[in-house]
């Protein structure tokens, strides 16, 4: 059976596990797998870029932000923002002579942006960054890694089954599954970035929700 949407999959877990009893378990072991993915996965199809306004020292990340690939001033000509740690950017802030301008330096604190200087008009930042998985449900069934990788799922969510169902020695088989394909995936990924004989990906361009566009 192919497994191309949220049913399948779920479907494919229960034959895999040759269980009939877990319907209400298996969106559970989902759920983990794509939590264990959010921390592993950097991938050209997860690459967003978004824009938003920013008028003060701080400004909220995209909902679904993961890591920043890049961060940028549009002015004219653009300017790319420099990374400091949460100290550096406060030790720049107490030398600097200039207590607001045009920001130069950003860092990131829980689900916040910070600048310095802080800025003194508004200013559009852009940013390019990974997302986080948009989530399997009933009214979701596919994204982009059930469409390309079905495997990593179902491994994924076969090895986070087996604790559940006291079966531990089944946790290296899945485990080692799921690693391969990653690791595939990943050696994918690198040959793209490298040209090596494969056509290059582009990164998807959406809208978020709220002040960012």
């Amino acid at each position: 059976m192919a497994i191309t949407n949220f049913s399948e999959l779920k479907t494919g877990i229960a034959n895999w596990l040759n269980r009939s009893d877990l319907t209400d378990r298996i969106p559970e072991f989902i759920d983990l797998c794509e939590t264990e993915l959010d921390r592993q996965l950097r991938t050209t199809d997860q690459l967003t870029r978004s824009t938003t306004p920013i008028t003060g020292q701080y400004a909220s990340l995209p909902t679904d932000f993961l890591q920043i690939r890049n961060i940028q001033l549009d002015t004219s000509p653009v300017k790319r923002l420099q990374y400091l740690t949460p100290d550096r950017l406060d030790d720049e802030r107490r030398t600097t002579y200039r207590s607001s301008g045009e920001p130069v330096y950003y860092s990131i604190l829980g689900n916040n942006m910070e600048f310095a200087p802080t800025p003194d008009a508004t200013y559009t930042l852009q940013i390019a960054y990974y997302a986080r998985l948009s989530k399997l449900s009933d009214s979701n069934t596919t994204n982009f890694l059930i469409t390309n990788h079905p495997d990593i799922y179902l491994y994924g969510s076969l090895k986070h089954a087996e604790p559940f169902l006291m079966n531990d020695e089944r946790i290296v088989v899945w485990g080692t599954l799921y690693e391969r394909a990653l690791e595939q995936l990943r050696l994918q990924e690198e040959a793209q970035k490298s040209g090596d004989g494969m056509m290059q990906m582009k990164p998807k361009y959406r809208l978020d929700t709220g002040a960012w566009r």
